[in-house]
């Protein structure tokens, strides 16, 4: 029975693992899509700025 025990504990430690790094392999493919959208966001923001400073510094000349 002792090691029905520590078998049935070993599996459950398994899938607490599985389950662990499963999480973090979405965890991080979720990270890797936030920081690309934040990547192309930041970029147009940059674009727009620049835009709209040009069109401000040609304004008062």
């Amino acid at each position: 029975m002792e090691i029905l025990k520590v078998l049935i504990l070993l599996f459950i430690a398994g899938v607490i693992l599985v389950a662990i790094l499963a999480g973090y392999a979405i965890l991080d493919s979720i990270l890797a899509s936030v920081m690309r959208l934040l990547a192309q966001i930041s970029f147009w923001v940059l674009v727009v700025a620049g835009i709209v400073f040009s069109i401000i510094i040609f304004r008062k000349n």
